[in-house]
């Protein structure tokens, strides 16, 4: 029999403490229920994850939850910032100042490849975030600030290259730095959730192909 999806009573007390104010043993138990959410939410889906469930997961007492979290909004949140913060991680080298002995092509494969491993290992909590996004404005937020965090580094990166004489001096950066980081993300999201049948390696360098050429690195990949 299906569980019955009601709405998690809320205790009265004060507001969680801010993580930077819990003790080590705090600190641990916050961990255990930001993973137990975690696998709430991809098990269940935002709609119909419920705290009770999620404290349950992470086997402590439904009043724990409140002692970290307000909402499951909120732990929802904590969630995505870890997520947020390990793509960011995988695609850090694409935009990082190029060394002078660097291929550009070269790097912009291996970065375009860690993107794509790390969205696939997390393709249903990335799923969720855009889901959720369209209705709780906290992760609508979230996922404007993530885009544009890719898009800045991006635009740094084109502008080096155009520095460096390796990339089209007449394109504009920021122009050039939305279409094609939301290229990479959109050929992402439709591989990961719409069942199409790409392989790793052919997709990463089909991507890295049409980024290059696109600003102008193809036939100057020598450094």
């Amino acid at each position: 029999m299906a569980r019955s999806r009601t709405a998690d009573p809320s205790p009265a007390g004060g507001s969680p403490k801010p993580p930077e104010q819990l003790s080590e043993r705090g600190r641990r138990t916050r961990e255990a229920l930001i993973a137990a959410a975690r696998r709430v939410f991809e098990r269940d889906g935002f709609i119909d994850a419920r705290i009770t469930d999620i404290a349950e997961e992470a086997g402590a007492a439904h009043g724990t939850f409140y002692t970290y979290f307000d909402a499951k909004e909120a732990a929802l949140r904590a969630v995505i910032l870890q997520l947020e913060s390990e793509l960011l991680g995988a695609g850090a080298a694409q935009y990082r100042g190029r060394r002078e002995d660097q291929d550009p092509v070269s790097a912009l494969r291996a970065a375009n490849r860690r993107y794509l491993e790390t969205y696939r290992a997390n393709s249903q909590l990335m799923v969720i975030w855009e889901n959720a996004a369209a209705i709780v404005p906290d992760m609508a937020d979230l996922l404007h600030e993530a885009k544009a965090a890719f898009v800045t580094r991006a635009e740094k990166s084109i502008r080096g290259l155009q520095e460096a004489g390796l990339a089209d001096p007449a394109l504009d950066p920021r122009y050039a730095a939305h279409a094609l980081t939301g290229m990479v993300s959109r050929f992402a999201y439709t591989w990961c959730t719409q069942g199409e049948d790409f392989e790793l390696g052919k997709a990463t360098d089909e991507l890295t192909a049409l980024w290059a050429r696109a600003i102008g690195l193809q036939g100057r990949t020598d450094g």
